[in-house]
């Protein structure tokens, strides 16, 4: 028998033909393809410029280690943007610090988008001192032979403040192309901008590990990084709905309210911020002690011992929980079969210290997961940022393909909103 009119279960498939052409057709936009290029460009930028030497630099002695593995190669060959937009990531938990301890900074932050823009401009401003500080005790360390005895072609005063000043204007050049990828690129630019060297000396190692320790040692480490890329992305979209119920009330001769509707309480809040305050510290012992390696077992247990706590804590005091309660008894909103106030309070206090444990532990054991496998394997391909590294790129991606389903979307619907 014919479907009538109304028995028809769903649309008619749209052939995968057209689908992938609809796909290609919106994200292959002027304005798509225009953001992609900013991004591009402001890498290739960044990475020209830690190609081009320092003035008063011969042949410097690359470092190795932790330092030119975070910078792309940029401070073993002495660079103009050696630094990258590291002071910048380092001037964010600086400032928040200076905002928590100063009550002026305190009342700014509270005062809406006037506040924020100076609060800005103080990062900013740290940032820029930051950056000056760590060129001058670059250039230190390669006037007193850090890099090599013939790294530099003078010692004197003039060419090494030179030298700092160039360094610390290659830092401060980051902050617009950082800004310039948020404002008309995809993803963000601070952290795109700081994992494109990680990435280029990430190749280097793996390399490395390919032909040292053999294709099947390379394969296993590659199996730990797309096993944590898959935890990463699950947890970090994991959440439990909390049942929310509106009270009915009359406005006229009308109910309003009374729908169902849910409060999500997410597994981690924060668990990138964590990781990057955990993996920046334990650099520190590698710079001193050449037995501090990302395969040993000292280090394993504490990145995981850190990184739970970090993640424990950063979850816990994301949410203003008695303010939430607050919100849901101003608009009439209550958990179904729990009595609203401390009641609701205890119990989404309750929800979120089980759900942050459980997230805490799975976010741990996916960071952990590559090191551990290099570890087992007596593989050390200088694997000191890579859980962060990965788990960035896998916020970045998922950020970027939501800007572009975004992007995608306003164009479907732009004949429809004009």
């Amino acid at each position: 028998m014919a479907a009538g009119p109304y028995d028809v279960d769903g649309p008619a498939p749209v052939p995968l033909g057209e689908a992938m052409t609809a796909v290609a057709r919106h994200f292959f936009a002027p304005r798509v393809l225009w953001r992609i290029a900013v991004t591009l460009l402001a890498i290739a930028l960044l990475r020209l410029g830690q190609r081009v030497p320092l003035p008063n630099v011969d042949a410097p002695a690359a470092p190795g280690g932790v330092l030119d593995l975070v910078s792309g190669g940029g401070i073993g060959r002495l660079s103009v943007c050696a630094l990258g937009v590291w002071p910048y990531l380092i001037a964010r938990p600086v400032t928040a610090a200076l905002i928590g301890a100063i009550p002026r900074l305190r009342s700014l932050a509270e005062a809406g988008i006037a506040g924020t823009r100076r609060l800005n401009r103080l990062l900013w401003a740290v940032a820029v001192l930051l950056g000056l500080g760590l060129s001058t005790v670059v250039v230190a360390v390669a006037a007193g032979g850090g890099f090599g005895a013939r790294a530099l072609d003078s010692t004197a005063f003039g060419p090494l403040a030179l030298m700092a000043a160039v360094l610390g204007a290659g830092s401060v050049a980051m902050l617009p192309l950082a800004w310039a990828v948020n404002r008309f690129g995809f993803g963000n630019g601070h952290l795109i901008l700081a994992l494109a060297p990680l990435l280029a000396g990430f190749t280097g190692r793996f390399g490395a590990v390919l032909r040292e320790d053999g294709p099947a040692v390379f394969a296993a480490i590659v199996i730990a990084v797309l096993a944590a890329i898959a935890v990463r992305a699950g947890v970090s979209q994991a959440q439990r709905r909390i049942p929310i119920q509106y009270a009915k009330r009359m406005i006229g001769r009308r109910v309003h309210g009374g729908g169902p509707t849910y409060l999500p309480i997410p597994l981690v809040s924060g668990g990138d911020k964590a990781l990057l305050w955990v993996s920046l510290p334990l650099l520190a012992p590698a710079l001193i002690w050449p037995g501090w390696r990302a395969g040993s077992p000292w280090y394993v247990a504490a990145f995981a011992v850190l990184v739970w706590v970090a993640t424990l804590f950063v979850t816990v005091g994301a949410r203003d929980w008695s303010g939430e309660v607050r919100r849901l008894e101003r608009t009439g909103a209550f958990v179904p079969g729990i009595q609203p106030g401390a009641p609701t309070e205890r119990y989404l206090a309750y929800v979120r210290d089980r759900l942050s444990l459980a997230g805490a532990t799975l976010w741990t054991l996916g960071a952990a997961l590559p090191l551990v496998t290099a570890a087992l394997l007596g593989a050390d391909p200088g694997l000191f940022l890579l859980p962060v590294t990965v788990f960035h790129i896998v916020e970045i991606a998922m950020t970027t393909a939501r800007q572009i389903d975004t992007r995608v979307r306003m164009r479907a619907y732009a004949g429809v909103l004009r």
